[in-house]
């Protein structure tokens, strides 16, 4: 991985009304899209007007805010463990 590869940048999509806004931090640490870093943090925040039931702008792009929601879902649905009972007992998998 070369320098160039990681970066980051600080985004506020949110319109407040009262107080102040909070920008949000973002960390690119490993980017294989071969796109501009100018135009890698405009869909970052092109991402955060398309969250679905919402009209306004959410913190939080709306790509991660459903991979979040898909892997709670996941995780509460799937009842088997998905982890070898001999490992989860080990430092290893701490």
């Amino acid at each position: 991985m070369s320098s160039d590869d990681r970066f980051d940048f600080h985004l506020v999509a949110q319109k407040v009304t009262q107080g102040t806004s909070t920008p949000t931090h973002y960390v690119v640490a490993y980017d294989t899209s071969n796109m501009p870093q100018e135009d890698l943090i405009r869909f970052t925040y092109e991402q955060c007007y398309n969250y679905y039931n919402w009209q306004g702008s959410v913190k939080v792009p709306a790509c991660l805010q459903s991979a979040n929601k898909l892997s709670k879902l996941a995780g509460e649905s799937i009842q088997k463990p998905f982890i070898d009972s001999n490992i989860s007992e080990s430092f290893y998998f701490l």
